[in-house]
């Protein structure tokens, strides 16, 4: 492009300088000259402009292409992070109620009389409950647990039996060991 100017500028100003003195051939081959520069200047120019209107148009294609994908990357984070609470919210769920039941299983242990004729005197609490398979209703207490010198604690616990109506078993431990155990129509 520099070049083609400097080509104007040379035939331009040969013209001015020659003025009148240059012959019609001269005249016409300066203005042949300087129409072919600027149909190659503006033929440049559109060259350009079309570059540029395509490197624009590639950029904003690249831009949209990449909107889209954090678009669609966002959105699976955002998904994921749903669905994590969800499990989250069902596993808090299926924990607590495994919880409730275990805990209404426990409140509703039963014994046996295979598991009453197992109890021996002198057996500890957890040896006890590890046989019934838990702990029973603490119908009365008295004394401190661990307590030192003469503080005996006892408790006496309730079983519901597995028998007939009413059935159930009481056992008796002083410091954490079996003293006394009864039934009532345990089968």
């Amino acid at each position: 492009m520099k070049y083609y100017k400097m080509i104007l500028a040379i035939v331009i100003s040969s013209s001015l300088l020659a003025g009148c003195g240059q012959t019609k051939a001269e005249k016409e081959a300066a203005a042949k000259a300087e129409m072919e520069f600027r149909v190659t200047a503006e033929a440049e120019a559109k060259v350009k402009l079309a570059a540029e209107t395509e490197a624009k148009a590639k950029a904003d294609e690249e831009a949209k292409k990449q909107a889209e994908a954090k678009k669609i990357a966002d959105d699976a984070a955002k998904a994921k992070a749903d669905q994590d609470a969800k499990d989250k919210a069902t596993a808090n769920a299926a924990a607590k109620a495994a919880a409730e039941e275990a805990k209404k299983k426990e409140a509703n242990k039963t014994i046996t009389k295979a598991e009453f004729d197992q109890l021996k005197t002198g057996m500890t609490y957890d040896e006890a409950t590890d046989i019934i398979g838990g702990p029973g209703e603490v119908l009365s207490e008295s004394g401190t647990k661990g307590g030192s010198g003469l503080d005996i604690h006892t408790v006496m616990y309730m079983y519901k039996g597995e028998g007939s109506l009413g059935a159930n078993a009481n056992l008796m431990f002083q410091n954490e060991k079996l003293i006394n155990k009864a039934q009532l129509g345990l089968k």
